[in-house]
């Protein structure tokens, strides 16, 4: 059964119900009377959580992602396509080339991808496949 009702009343008390943690001392702390709709509430709730909000990724996070000191090249390889995914409109080469750009230097897959630079990130994938299956033969040998 829907809730199908144009009492704003009504629509503060089944939307404050939501409410947990935070939000629900948030909401309990809201002196009387300082709403006056659900307008009012939807405002007000918006004003105090949208910054919580995950800020979009862009381009410039990119240009700061770095490989961990530690960090398997396998991994980076997979937290820096995520992180591309999350990216609207990236260009692939421009990605490869940042790809390149943060991987510690001289790890096998930085050398393979500096010698010959990779024309975009579906490159730098079939590559790195490649080096991961050198790295796990010299890991078992």
């Amino acid at each position: 059964m829907a809730l199908e009702a144009n009492n704003e009343a009504i629509q503060c008390k089944v939307f404050s119900t939501t409410f947990s943690g935070p939000a629900l001392l948030w909401f309990r702390q809201l002196k009387p009377g300082s709403l006056n709709s659900f307008s009012d509430l939807r405002r007000t709730f918006l004003q105090q959580y949208s910054a919580n909000r995950e800020a979009p990724r862009t381009m410039v996070d990119l240009y700061r992602i770095e490989q961990g000191e530690n960090e398997h090249p396998k991994a980076y390889l997979q937290r820096f396509i995520d992180l591309v995914h999350q990216i609207h409109d990236v260009d692939p080469i421009t990605a490869a080339n940042l790809f390149v750009k943060s991987l510690q230097v001289g790890s096998l897959l930085h050398e393979n991808l500096t010698m010959t630079p990779p024309y975009g990130m579906a490159e730098v994938q079939t590559r790195a496949e490649g080096v991961f299956r050198v790295l796990e033969f010299r890991e078992r040998a």
